[in-house]
Formats: structure tokens, sequence, C-alpha cells
């Protein structure tokens, strides 16, 4: 698959990058009005929409099943 390299494709690159941070920012900062870290408010969401195993919570996380305890 060829790489484009266009200052559009750059330029939308960018844009989705910025997005990203500024959503894990907020995401953070709404976390810790609550006295929680990001982590562990992605955690309480996954666990408010079923019960899940913590292999089932790692997977989701991309993280290490003994990180999730």
């Amino acid at each position: 698959m060829a790489t484009r390299t266009d200052p559009l494709t750059l330029e939308v690159v960018e844009l989705i990058g910025t997005v990203v941070a500024r959503y894990h920012e907020e995401y953070d900062r709404a976390a810790a009005d609550h006295s929680l870290t990001g982590a562990q408010a992605r955690v309480l969401g996954l666990l408010a929409l079923e019960p899940t195993p913590m292999r089932k919570i790692a997977v989701k996380l991309k993280c290490e099943p003994s990180n999730v305890t």
C-alpha cells in the first residue's frame, strides 16, 4: 500500500491527532473531578455496561490482566 504524504493528508492526520489528544485530556480531567484516574474511569465505564471478567477488561484496555487488579 502506498503512503500518501501530500500536504492535505498530513494536515488531516495532524488534526485527528489533535482531536484524540483533546479527548483524552478532557476524559482525564472529568475523571479527576471524581478523584479517579483516566484508567479507573474507563474500567468503571466498562463495568457499568455489564459484569465483566478481568481478562476481558484487560483486552479492552489493551493491558496485562494483572494490571487490572
